[in-house]
Protein backbone atom coordinates (compact mmCIF):
# COMPACT_ATOMS: atom_id res chain seq x y z
CA UNK A 1 0.00 0.00 0.00
CA UNK A 2 1.33 3.29 -0.89
CA UNK A 3 1.56 5.55 1.99
CA UNK A 4 -0.87 8.85 1.50
CA UNK A 5 0.49 11.74 0.33
CA UNK A 6 -0.01 15.18 2.41
CA UNK A 7 -2.62 17.16 -0.02
CA UNK A 8 -0.98 20.03 -0.15
CA UNK A 9 -3.01 23.54 0.02
CA UNK A 10 -4.85 24.96 -2.71
CA UNK A 11 -3.46 29.15 -2.53
CA UNK A 12 -6.59 30.21 -4.67
CA UNK A 13 -8.29 28.98 -1.32
CA UNK A 14 -5.72 30.36 1.03
CA UNK A 15 -6.46 33.49 -0.40
CA UNK A 16 -9.94 33.29 -0.15
CA UNK A 17 -9.82 32.57 3.10
CA UNK A 18 -7.88 35.43 4.17
CA UNK A 19 -10.68 37.73 2.44
CA UNK A 20 -12.96 35.85 4.26
CA UNK A 21 -15.54 38.95 5.93
CA UNK A 22 -17.90 36.37 7.74
CA UNK A 23 -17.62 35.42 11.50
CA UNK A 24 -14.05 34.94 12.10
CA UNK A 25 -11.01 34.82 15.08
CA UNK A 26 -9.58 37.86 15.82
CA UNK A 27 -6.13 37.41 13.75
CA UNK A 28 -8.17 36.28 10.55
CA UNK A 29 -10.97 39.24 11.35
CA UNK A 30 -11.94 41.25 8.08
CA UNK A 31 -14.00 44.28 8.83
CA UNK A 32 -17.35 44.88 6.60
CA UNK A 33 -16.99 48.65 4.81
CA UNK A 34 -17.76 51.40 7.63
CA UNK A 35 -17.80 48.85 11.07
CA UNK A 36 -14.13 49.18 11.77
CA UNK A 37 -14.95 51.29 14.49
CA UNK A 38 -12.73 54.64 13.14
CA UNK A 39 -16.16 56.88 13.32
CA UNK A 40 -17.70 54.73 16.20
CA UNK A 41 -20.46 56.98 17.57
CA UNK A 42 -18.59 56.94 20.93
CA UNK A 43 -14.97 57.84 20.21
CA UNK A 44 -13.52 60.29 22.22
CA UNK A 45 -12.71 63.67 21.21
CA UNK A 46 -8.99 64.65 22.13
CA UNK A 47 -6.53 62.23 21.01
CA UNK A 48 -5.92 58.46 21.91
CA UNK A 49 -3.06 57.56 24.56
CA UNK A 50 -1.94 54.23 22.42
CA UNK A 51 -2.13 54.43 18.72
CA UNK A 52 -4.52 52.57 17.80
CA UNK A 53 -7.27 53.34 14.62
CA UNK A 54 -9.90 50.54 14.23
CA UNK A 55 -12.28 48.88 17.17
CA UNK A 56 -10.29 45.42 16.47
CA UNK A 57 -6.67 47.40 17.05
CA UNK A 58 -7.76 48.15 20.37
CA UNK A 59 -8.90 45.01 21.47
CA UNK A 60 -5.54 43.50 20.34
CA UNK A 61 -3.75 46.20 22.49
CA UNK A 62 -5.97 45.39 25.81
CA UNK A 63 -5.94 41.72 25.55
CA UNK A 64 -2.30 41.95 26.35
CA UNK A 65 -2.59 45.11 28.62
CA UNK A 66 -0.92 44.66 32.40
CA UNK A 67 -0.60 40.90 31.96
CA UNK A 68 1.12 37.92 31.25
CA UNK A 69 -0.70 35.12 32.45
CA UNK A 70 -2.04 32.90 29.87
CA UNK A 71 -5.25 32.30 31.63
CA UNK A 72 -6.13 36.10 31.65
CA UNK A 73 -5.01 36.35 27.63
CA UNK A 74 -7.43 33.62 26.58
CA UNK A 75 -10.12 34.61 28.46
CA UNK A 76 -10.32 38.07 27.41
CA UNK A 77 -9.52 37.10 23.46
CA UNK A 78 -12.97 34.50 23.93
CA UNK A 79 -14.61 37.45 25.02
CA UNK A 80 -13.54 39.62 22.71
CA UNK A 81 -14.32 37.70 19.69
CA UNK A 82 -18.23 37.00 21.12
CA UNK A 83 -18.68 40.63 21.50
CA UNK A 84 -16.42 41.66 18.35
CA UNK A 85 -18.39 39.57 15.89
CA UNK A 86 -21.75 39.65 17.77
CA UNK A 87 -21.45 43.66 17.46
CA UNK A 88 -20.37 43.74 13.45
CA UNK A 89 -22.68 41.02 12.19
CA UNK A 90 -25.40 40.91 14.25
CA UNK A 91 -25.98 44.41 15.70
CA UNK A 92 -24.42 45.82 12.38
CA UNK A 93 -22.42 48.30 14.31
CA UNK A 94 -18.92 49.15 15.67
CA UNK A 95 -18.23 48.44 19.16
CA UNK A 96 -17.62 51.45 19.51
CA UNK A 97 -20.93 52.63 18.99
CA UNK A 98 -22.52 50.28 21.10
CA UNK A 99 -25.15 51.45 23.73
CA UNK A 100 -25.55 50.35 27.37
CA UNK A 101 -28.07 48.89 26.59
CA UNK A 102 -27.10 46.72 23.92
CA UNK A 103 -24.43 46.01 25.71
CA UNK A 104 -27.02 44.36 28.23
CA UNK A 105 -28.95 42.86 25.11
CA UNK A 106 -25.23 40.85 24.56
CA UNK A 107 -25.45 39.08 27.97
CA UNK A 108 -28.29 38.06 26.62
CA UNK A 109 -27.30 36.80 23.46
CA UNK A 110 -24.46 34.86 25.56
CA UNK A 111 -26.96 33.05 27.02
CA UNK A 112 -28.69 31.52 23.74
CA UNK A 113 -26.43 32.19 20.55
CA UNK A 114 -29.66 32.12 18.18
CA UNK A 115 -29.66 31.43 14.86
CA UNK A 116 -27.44 28.35 16.34
CA UNK A 117 -26.31 27.19 12.96
CA UNK A 118 -24.34 30.32 12.70
CA UNK A 119 -22.72 30.91 15.97
CA UNK A 120 -22.35 27.38 17.48
CA UNK A 121 -20.15 24.47 16.30
CA UNK A 122 -19.98 20.73 18.57
CA UNK A 123 -16.86 20.47 16.45
CA UNK A 124 -13.15 21.87 17.77
CA UNK A 125 -12.42 23.17 14.43
CA UNK A 126 -8.88 24.85 13.63
CA UNK A 127 -8.76 28.85 14.18
CA UNK A 128 -7.79 29.49 10.50
CA UNK A 129 -11.09 27.04 9.24
CA UNK A 130 -13.98 28.77 7.97
CA UNK A 131 -15.92 26.30 10.28
CA UNK A 132 -14.81 28.50 13.30
CA UNK A 133 -17.16 29.36 15.65
CA UNK A 134 -17.06 31.68 19.23
CA UNK A 135 -19.24 29.62 21.14
CA UNK A 136 -19.51 25.71 21.77
CA UNK A 137 -23.21 26.27 23.40
CA UNK A 138 -25.07 28.62 25.43
CA UNK A 139 -23.02 29.98 28.02
CA UNK A 140 -23.77 29.31 31.74
CA UNK A 141 -24.16 31.49 34.61
CA UNK A 142 -20.72 31.72 35.82
CA UNK A 143 -19.59 31.85 32.11
CA UNK A 144 -21.40 34.25 31.19
CA UNK A 145 -20.66 36.96 34.79
CA UNK A 146 -16.53 35.77 33.52
CA UNK A 147 -17.26 36.83 29.65
CA UNK A 148 -19.13 40.51 30.73
CA UNK A 149 -16.59 41.18 33.59
CA UNK A 150 -14.34 41.02 30.52
CA UNK A 151 -16.53 42.79 28.61
CA UNK A 152 -16.74 45.84 32.00
CA UNK A 153 -12.66 45.85 31.87
CA UNK A 154 -12.53 46.50 27.94
CA UNK A 155 -14.62 49.10 28.44
CA UNK A 156 -13.21 50.60 31.19
CA UNK A 157 -9.44 50.31 29.20
CA UNK A 158 -11.19 52.06 26.25
CA UNK A 159 -12.12 55.05 28.69
CA UNK A 160 -8.50 55.45 29.81
CA UNK A 161 -7.10 55.61 26.87
CA UNK A 162 -9.43 58.00 25.76
CA UNK A 163 -10.16 55.40 22.87
CA UNK A 164 -13.85 55.48 23.05
CA UNK A 165 -16.78 56.53 25.92
CA UNK A 166 -18.39 53.21 26.50
CA UNK A 167 -20.58 52.32 29.06
CA UNK A 168 -20.97 48.72 30.53
CA UNK A 169 -23.33 48.32 33.81
CA UNK A 170 -21.71 48.14 37.02
CA UNK A 171 -23.30 45.06 37.84
CA UNK A 172 -20.60 43.52 35.16
CA UNK A 173 -18.08 45.00 36.90
CA UNK A 174 -15.09 42.41 36.77
CA UNK A 175 -14.09 43.64 40.56
CA UNK A 176 -17.19 42.18 41.76
CA UNK A 177 -16.33 38.11 40.51
CA UNK A 178 -13.49 35.76 40.90
CA UNK A 179 -12.22 35.44 37.42
CA UNK A 180 -8.91 35.19 35.58
CA UNK A 181 -7.34 38.52 34.09
CA UNK A 182 -10.10 40.56 37.29
CA UNK A 183 -8.47 43.62 38.85
CA UNK A 184 -5.21 43.42 40.94
CA UNK A 185 -5.07 44.92 44.57
CA UNK A 186 -3.37 47.96 42.82
CA UNK A 187 -5.75 48.25 39.98
CA UNK A 188 -8.22 47.86 42.77
CA UNK A 189 -7.21 50.98 45.06
CA UNK A 190 -6.80 52.82 41.58
CA UNK A 191 -10.12 52.83 41.40
CA UNK A 192 -10.82 54.03 44.58
CA UNK A 193 -8.94 56.75 44.34
CA UNK A 194 -10.54 57.64 40.96
CA UNK A 195 -13.95 58.03 42.76
CA UNK A 196 -12.46 59.76 45.80
CA UNK A 197 -13.99 63.85 45.88
CA UNK A 198 -12.91 66.01 43.80
CA UNK A 199 -10.60 68.85 45.43
CA UNK A 200 -11.02 72.27 45.60
CA UNK A 201 -8.38 73.20 42.98
CA UNK A 202 -9.71 70.47 41.30
CA UNK A 203 -13.45 72.41 41.25
CA UNK A 204 -11.88 75.78 39.93
CA UNK A 205 -10.92 73.86 36.74
CA UNK A 206 -14.20 72.08 36.34
CA UNK A 207 -16.34 75.91 37.05
CA UNK A 208 -13.90 77.32 34.34
CA UNK A 209 -14.69 74.15 32.32
CA UNK A 210 -18.59 74.53 32.20
CA UNK A 211 -18.20 77.87 31.65
CA UNK A 212 -16.77 77.45 28.23
CA UNK A 213 -19.26 74.48 27.47
CA UNK A 214 -22.24 77.03 28.21
CA UNK A 215 -21.26 78.23 24.48
CA UNK A 216 -22.03 75.01 23.16
CA UNK A 217 -25.79 74.04 21.97
CA UNK A 218 -26.33 71.34 25.36
CA UNK A 219 -23.68 73.08 27.29
CA UNK A 220 -27.08 74.51 29.32
CA UNK A 221 -27.85 70.71 30.18
CA UNK A 222 -24.54 69.72 30.84
CA UNK A 223 -23.78 72.62 33.53
CA UNK A 224 -26.97 71.14 35.13
CA UNK A 225 -26.27 67.76 35.51
CA UNK A 226 -23.05 68.40 37.50
CA UNK A 227 -24.18 71.05 39.41
CA UNK A 228 -27.04 68.22 40.82
CA UNK A 229 -24.04 65.71 41.34
CA UNK A 230 -21.55 68.40 43.30
CA UNK A 231 -23.90 70.25 44.98
CA UNK A 232 -27.05 67.96 45.67
CA UNK A 233 -24.86 64.67 46.03
CA UNK A 234 -26.73 62.59 43.91
CA UNK A 235 -27.11 59.99 42.22
CA UNK A 236 -26.97 59.43 38.69
CA UNK A 237 -30.82 57.57 38.84
CA UNK A 238 -31.83 60.12 41.36
CA UNK A 239 -30.64 62.83 38.91
CA UNK A 240 -32.21 61.42 35.96
CA UNK A 241 -35.16 60.39 37.65
CA UNK A 242 -36.27 63.91 38.95
CA UNK A 243 -39.63 65.48 37.52
CA UNK A 244 -40.52 68.99 36.75
CA UNK A 245 -43.02 68.43 39.61
CA UNK A 246 -40.47 68.22 42.17
CA UNK A 247 -39.21 71.77 41.58
CA UNK A 248 -40.44 74.59 44.04
CA UNK A 249 -40.02 77.87 43.87
CA UNK A 250 -39.32 80.28 46.53
CA UNK A 251 -41.94 81.55 48.84
CA UNK A 252 -43.19 83.55 51.91
CA UNK A 253 -42.46 80.09 54.12
CA UNK A 254 -38.79 79.26 52.29
CA UNK A 255 -36.93 82.02 50.41
CA UNK A 256 -35.15 79.53 48.41
CA UNK A 257 -35.81 76.69 45.63
CA UNK A 258 -36.12 73.54 46.66
CA UNK A 259 -36.45 70.02 44.91
CA UNK A 260 -37.71 66.70 46.56
CA UNK A 261 -35.73 63.78 46.10
CA UNK A 262 -37.93 60.75 46.44
CA UNK A 263 -36.45 58.17 49.02
CA UNK A 264 -33.16 59.95 49.75
CA UNK A 265 -32.27 58.79 53.41
CA UNK A 266 -32.04 61.34 56.02
CA UNK A 267 -28.50 60.56 56.68
CA UNK A 268 -27.69 61.94 52.70
CA UNK A 269 -29.77 64.95 53.93
CA UNK A 270 -33.88 64.01 52.93
CA UNK A 271 -35.89 64.16 50.55
CA UNK A 272 -35.80 68.18 50.72
CA UNK A 273 -32.69 69.28 48.93
CA UNK A 274 -32.04 73.34 49.36
CA UNK A 275 -30.07 74.96 45.79
CA UNK A 276 -27.20 76.83 46.91
CA UNK A 277 -27.63 79.90 43.99
CA UNK A 278 -25.79 78.80 41.45
CA UNK A 279 -27.53 75.68 40.96
CA UNK A 280 -30.70 77.67 41.65
CA UNK A 281 -29.65 80.21 38.61
CA UNK A 282 -29.08 77.06 36.32
CA UNK A 283 -32.21 75.49 37.13
CA UNK A 284 -34.24 78.64 36.42
CA UNK A 285 -32.67 79.11 33.49
CA UNK A 286 -33.01 75.94 32.28
CA UNK A 287 -36.65 75.80 32.93
CA UNK A 288 -37.02 79.22 31.28
CA UNK A 289 -35.35 77.48 28.20
CA UNK A 290 -38.03 74.92 28.36
CA UNK A 291 -40.27 77.23 28.86
CA UNK A 292 -41.50 75.17 32.06
CA UNK A 293 -41.53 77.59 35.25
CA UNK A 294 -44.72 76.16 37.36
CA UNK A 295 -43.88 74.61 40.76
CA UNK A 296 -45.22 71.18 42.18
CA UNK A 297 -48.82 72.03 43.35
CA UNK A 298 -49.77 74.18 40.62
CA UNK A 299 -48.49 72.23 38.16
CA UNK A 300 -51.18 69.39 39.69
CA UNK A 301 -53.24 71.35 39.99
CA UNK A 302 -53.76 72.77 36.21
CA UNK A 303 -53.76 69.19 35.57
CA UNK A 304 -50.86 69.43 32.90
CA UNK A 305 -49.36 65.86 34.43
CA UNK A 306 -49.80 63.52 37.02
CA UNK A 307 -46.34 63.21 37.17
CA UNK A 308 -43.91 66.03 35.22
CA UNK A 309 -41.85 66.01 32.96
CA UNK A 310 -39.00 64.79 33.29
CA UNK A 311 -36.36 67.67 34.69
CA UNK A 312 -33.00 67.32 33.29
CA UNK A 313 -34.30 65.26 30.02
CA UNK A 314 -31.74 62.82 29.30
CA UNK A 315 -30.99 59.28 29.69
CA UNK A 316 -28.46 57.47 32.62
CA UNK A 317 -26.12 57.24 29.55
CA UNK A 318 -26.63 61.00 28.16
CA UNK A 319 -25.92 62.17 32.15
CA UNK A 320 -22.76 60.75 32.25
CA UNK A 321 -21.33 61.35 29.34
CA UNK A 322 -22.17 65.15 30.14
CA UNK A 323 -20.28 64.79 33.50
CA UNK A 324 -17.65 63.56 31.70
CA UNK A 325 -16.97 65.73 28.86
CA UNK A 326 -17.09 67.91 31.47
CA UNK A 327 -13.99 66.48 33.60
CA UNK A 328 -11.91 66.29 30.47
CA UNK A 329 -12.41 69.78 29.33
CA UNK A 330 -11.50 71.14 32.65
CA UNK A 331 -8.32 68.25 32.40
CA UNK A 332 -7.15 70.02 29.25
CA UNK A 333 -7.59 73.30 30.34
CA UNK A 334 -5.35 72.66 33.68
CA UNK A 335 -2.76 70.51 31.45
CA UNK A 336 -2.63 73.45 29.27
CA UNK A 337 -2.36 76.21 32.00
CA UNK A 338 0.63 74.14 33.69
CA UNK A 339 -1.03 72.55 36.24
CA UNK A 340 0.70 69.30 35.51
CA UNK A 341 -0.73 67.80 38.96
CA UNK A 342 -4.37 69.12 38.84
CA UNK A 343 -4.54 68.14 35.34
CA UNK A 344 -3.73 64.56 35.64
CA UNK A 345 -5.72 63.81 38.70
CA UNK A 346 -9.00 64.97 36.41
CA UNK A 347 -8.02 62.78 33.74
CA UNK A 348 -8.34 59.86 36.64
CA UNK A 349 -11.69 61.44 38.05
CA UNK A 350 -15.06 59.25 37.52
CA UNK A 351 -18.63 60.50 37.90
CA UNK A 352 -18.88 59.65 41.21
CA UNK A 353 -15.69 62.01 42.18
CA UNK A 354 -18.71 64.80 42.10
CA UNK A 355 -20.54 63.32 45.28
CA UNK A 356 -19.36 64.56 48.87
CA UNK A 357 -17.56 67.02 47.23
CA UNK A 358 -19.32 69.92 47.92
CA UNK A 359 -19.16 68.78 51.70
CA UNK A 360 -16.05 68.27 52.08
CA UNK A 361 -15.68 71.83 50.63
CA UNK A 362 -17.66 73.56 52.59
CA UNK A 363 -17.11 71.98 55.67
CA UNK A 364 -16.77 73.79 59.08
CA UNK A 365 -13.81 74.13 61.01
CA UNK A 366 -12.80 71.08 63.53
CA UNK A 367 -13.83 72.94 66.50
CA UNK A 368 -17.21 74.36 65.32
CA UNK A 369 -17.37 70.83 64.03
CA UNK A 370 -17.30 69.30 67.09
CA UNK A 371 -19.82 71.45 68.36
CA UNK A 372 -21.82 70.59 66.11
CA UNK A 373 -21.46 66.51 66.94
CA UNK A 374 -22.25 67.72 70.08
CA UNK A 375 -25.73 68.85 69.59
CA UNK A 376 -26.71 66.37 66.91
CA UNK A 377 -29.61 66.57 64.89
CA UNK A 378 -32.12 66.00 66.88
CA UNK A 379 -31.67 68.99 69.40
CA UNK A 380 -29.43 71.50 71.53
CA UNK A 381 -27.49 69.67 74.22
CA UNK A 382 -26.79 72.77 76.16
CA UNK A 383 -25.69 71.51 79.59
CA UNK A 384 -22.77 69.88 77.97
CA UNK A 385 -22.03 72.90 76.07
CA UNK A 386 -22.38 75.15 79.15
CA UNK A 387 -20.09 72.54 80.78
CA UNK A 388 -17.65 72.97 78.17
CA UNK A 389 -17.83 76.81 77.53
CA UNK A 390 -18.68 76.04 73.98
CA UNK A 391 -21.46 78.12 71.99
CA UNK A 392 -23.13 76.86 69.18
CA UNK A 393 -26.18 78.31 67.18
CA UNK A 394 -27.59 75.90 64.39
CA UNK A 395 -27.96 77.67 60.82
CA UNK A 396 -31.26 77.90 58.32
CA UNK A 397 -31.12 75.30 55.81
CA UNK A 398 -30.73 78.17 53.52
CA UNK A 399 -27.71 79.66 54.69
CA UNK A 400 -24.68 79.29 52.50
CA UNK A 401 -22.64 81.64 54.10
CA UNK A 402 -19.69 78.93 54.75
CA UNK A 403 -19.49 77.85 50.93
CA UNK A 404 -19.81 81.15 49.34
CA UNK A 405 -16.17 81.08 48.34
CA UNK A 406 -17.01 77.98 45.82
CA UNK A 407 -18.72 80.09 43.39
CA UNK A 408 -16.99 83.46 44.13
CA UNK A 409 -15.86 85.18 40.81
CA UNK A 410 -12.86 83.48 39.30
CA UNK A 411 -9.73 85.64 38.18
Amino acid sequence: MKPSKTPTPDPEAAEQLKKWTGIAPLERFVFPPGLDGRNGKYRCEEPCRVTVQTDLEAIEQWIHHDTESLATIKGRRSAAEKLLNWSVFQMKKPVSSLERYELDEFARFLLAPIPYATWVTRLSPERSSSDWRPFRGPLSIPSLYATMAHVASLASWMRLQRYADLLVGSYWDDRNYRIAGSASKAQRSQVRESAEPITLDEWVWVRRAMAEMDERPDGLRGRLVVELLYYGGLFVQELIELDEADVEQPSRVCPCWYLNVCGRSNARGGSMFFLPPPLAQTLEAWLKAKQKTVGRRLFVELGLSKDGASLVGCTADEALRHARAVLRLASRKALDAGKTSVGRLLQERTVPSFRLAFERHCRRAPEDYQAWKLTSNLGYQTDLLGAMNLTYKRRSLWDWSLAEHLWAPLP
